[in-house]
C-alpha cells in the first residue's frame, strides 16, 4: 500500500526527478536511500532505476551507486520501523482513512493510502510481537532454534529464502528483530539471518529483471556480484571472528542490535561499492554490452545538433510523432478494463500520468516544429512539415478528449458502481477496438517513408473510419431499442453509452483529419 501510494502520488514526477538527480555516484547513491526508504523496499527502487537505465536515462555507474545507496535505505526504513513509535498508528489511522475516502480519486486519497500502509506495517509488527509470546513456552519450537547457532549457513539459508518468499528484505529484518526482542531467536543466528536476507534482495532484483532488456538488468546484476562478496566477508566475520558478532549481540536490547547489524553491514557495502564503482560499471557493461537508445526525447529532438538540418529535423519529428502514436495507441487500449470493471478511483491516477507524457511528447514535437519553420525550406520540406504538424495537433486533441473520455467514466460509471449491459460493452468495446486500429495505422503511416505504402494505409484508415461513421446511427438506434425494452443496465447508463459513443467517433474523425494531410501523390 505504500509503495502503490507514493507511485500514484507523485507517478511521472517521481521518475523524471530520479532522472535528473541520477547525475553521479553521490548524488545517485544519496536518491536511492531516499528512494528505498519511502517505498520500503531495496527491490521496488533497484527495479525503478533499472527502468530509467533501460531508456537510456541514467549511466551504468549512477544506477548501480542508487541501487547500493537503496540496500542501506531499505535498511534505515527497519530502523526507522522498530522504534517504539506504536503511538503514531492511531493518528495514521485516521488521517489516512479520512483522506483516503474523502478524495479516493485524487492524489491526497493516494497519500492516505500510503499513510495508512505505514499504520498497517506498524500494526503488524506489534502482531508479530504478541503472537510469539506463546512459542517461547513451546520446548520443540525453543530446542529447535537454540540450535541454530551452531548451524549459522543454515540460518542464512532461511534469511535467502524468506527474502525471496516475502519479495522484501525489510519484512525478514523487522521480522527476524521482533523474534529476537521476544527471545524466541538467539541473536547470534539472527545475523546470520540478516546476512541472508540481504543476499536474498539482491537475487530477487537480479531475478525480476532476468527477462528484461540488457540495458536493465545492468545495475541489479552489479549490485548483485557486490552482494556476493558483501555476504562472503560478512560470513568470514562472523564464522572466524565470533567475538564480532558478539559485539551487536551484546547489546541491551537484542533487537536493537539485529538492526544495527543490518545497518552496519549495508553501510559498508555502500562504502566500498562507490569507491569501486567505476571499474565495477566498466566490468558490467563489458559483460553485457548494449547500445542503449535513450528515450530523453526533449533532449534529443530540441539538441542544436539536429536542428542544424530542417530535413533531418524532419525525420526526427516524424520518428517522435510515430512513437508518440504507437504509446497513445497502448494508453487507448489501456480504457477497454473500465467499459467492463469499476477499479479502484486510484487506479485513474495511472492514466493521468500517461496523459501527461503523452501530452509532453506532443508539445515537444510542436516546439520543434516552430523551430524548423524558421528556415528557408524547399517545397517538398513544407508539405512535410504541414504533414506533420497536422498528425501532432490531431494526436494532442485526441489526447484531451480521451482524458474527457475517463473523467466520464469516473463520474458517471465507476463512482456510481454502474455496470453496461452486455450487449451495449459490446458495441462500445468495438468502436473502441475501430480508434487503436486507426491509430496503429497512423504510427504505421509515419514510420514509412514508401509513398505506395502511405497511400495504402491512409486509403484503409480513411475508409475504416467513414464506414465506422456511417454505423454509428446504427448502434445509436440498437441502443435505444434496448431502453425501450425496459433494460435496467440500458436505461441506468443510457447517457453515458450515448456520451461514450459520441467521443468514441470524435476521437477517430480527428485521426482521420492527420491522416489526411499525408497527401496522395
Amino acid at each position: 500500500m505504500v509503495k502503490t501510494g507514493i507511485l500514484r502520488t507523485f507517478g511521472e514526477a517521481l521518475r523524471s526527478w530520479l532522472a535528473t538527480r541520477l547525475s553521479n555516484r553521490f548524488a545517485g547513491f544519496a536518491a536511492g536511500m531516499g528512494l528505498a526508504m519511502l517505498l520500503q523496499s531495496s527491490t521496488a527502487a533497484s527495479l525503478l532505476v533499472a527502468s530509467l537505465q533501460a531508456g537510456g536515462l541514467v549511466s551504468t555507474a549512477a544506477a548501480l551507486a542508487a541501487v547500493l545507496g537503496a540496500d542501506l535505505g531499505s535498511a534505515l526504513a527497519a530502523r526507522i520501523l522498530t522504534l517504539n513509535i506504536s503511538s503514531l498508528i492511531p493518528i495514521l489511522l485516521i488521517a489516512g482513512t479520512f483522506l483516503f475516502l474523502r478524495r479516493m480519486e485524487k492524489r491526497e486519497g493516494q497519500f492516505g493510502r500510503m499513510l495508512l500502509g505505514f499504520a498497517f506495517v506498524l500494526l503488524a509488527l506489534q502482531s508479530i510481537m504478541a503472537s510469539t509470546e506463546p512459542m517461547r513456552d513451546s520446548p520443540i519450537i525453543l530446542e529447535t532454534l537454540a540450535h541454530l547457532p551452531e548451524h549459522p549457513f543454515l540460518a542464512a539459508a532461511v534469511g535467502i529464502a524468506c527474502a525471496v518468499l516475502f519479495f522484501s528484505s525489510l519484512a525478514v529484518v523487522a521480522v527476524t528483530a521482533a523474534a529476537t526482542a521476544s527471545g524466541l531467536l538467539p541473536a547470534s543466528a539472527a545475523l546470520w539471518v540478516v546476512l541472508g536476507a540481504n543476499f536474498g534482495s539482491a537475487l530477487l532484483a537480479a531475478a525480476a529483471t532476468a527477462g528484461a532488456s540488457k540495458a536493465a538488468r545492468k545495475a541489479p546484476l552489479g549490485n548483485f556480484f557486490f552482494r556476493v562478496g558483501g555476504f562472503a566477508a560478512g560470513a568470514a566475520v562472523l564464522y572466524f571472528i565470533p567475538a564480532a558478532g558478539s559485539v551487536f549481540a551484546s547489546l541491551g536490547d537484542p533487537a536493537d542490535g539485529v538492526i544495527l547489524f543490518h545497518v552496519v553491514y549495508n553501510t559498508v557495502i555502500g562504502a566500498v561499492g562507490l569507491s569501486f564503482i567505476h571499474p565495477a560499471a566498466a566490468l558490467i557493461d563489458r559483460l553485457v554490452p548494449v547500445s542503449i537508445q535513450t528515450d530523453d526525447f526533449e533532449t534529443h529532438l530540441l539538441s542544436k545538433e539536429n536542428l542544424l538540418s530542417s530535413s533531418s529535423a524532419l525525420v526526427q519529428v516524424r520518428h517522435e510523432n510515430a512513437r508518440t502514436a504507437e504509446l497513445f495507441r497502448k494508453h487507448w487500449d489501456a480504457l477497454t478494463p473500465l467499459i467492463y470493471e469499476n477499479p479502484p478511483m486510484g487506479e485513474l491516477l495511472a492514466f493521468k500520468e500517461r496523459r501527461k507524457l503523452l501530452d509532453r511528447r506532443c508539445r515537444t514535437v510542436s516546439k520543434a516544429l516552430n523551430i524548423i519553420i524558421r528556415d528557408d525550406l524547399s517545397e517538398e520540406a513544407v508539405i512535410e512539415w504541414q504533414s506533420l504538424s497536422a498528425v501532432s495537433d490531431a494526436l494532442l486533441f485526441s489526447l484531451e478528449v480521451t482524458n474527457d473520455i475517463v473523467d466520464l467514466l469516473r463520474k458517471k460509471k465507476i463512482r456510481r458502481s454502474l455496470f453496461f449491459s452486455a450487449q451495449g460493452a459490446q458495441e462500445l468495446e468495438q468502436e473502441h477496438h475501430v480508434v487503436s486500429a486507426h491509430l496503429e495505422l497512423l504510427a504505421q503511416i509515419l514510420s514509412t517513408s514508401d509513398p505506395q505504402e502511405i497511400n495504402a494505409l491512409r486509403s484503409s484508415l480513411l475508409s475504416g473510419e467513414a464506414a465506422s461513421s456511417s454505423d454509428a446511427a446504427e448502434l445509436v438506434s440498437r441502443h435505444m431499442e434496448r431502453v425501450d425494452k425496459g433494460s435496467a443496465l440500458s436505461i441506468e447508463t443510457s447517457a453515458l453509452h450515448l456520451d461514450l459513443l459520441l467521443l468514441f467517433r470524435r476521437v477517430d474523425s480527428i485521426l482521420a483529419h492527420g491522416a489526411r494531410s499525408f497527401a496522395v501523390s
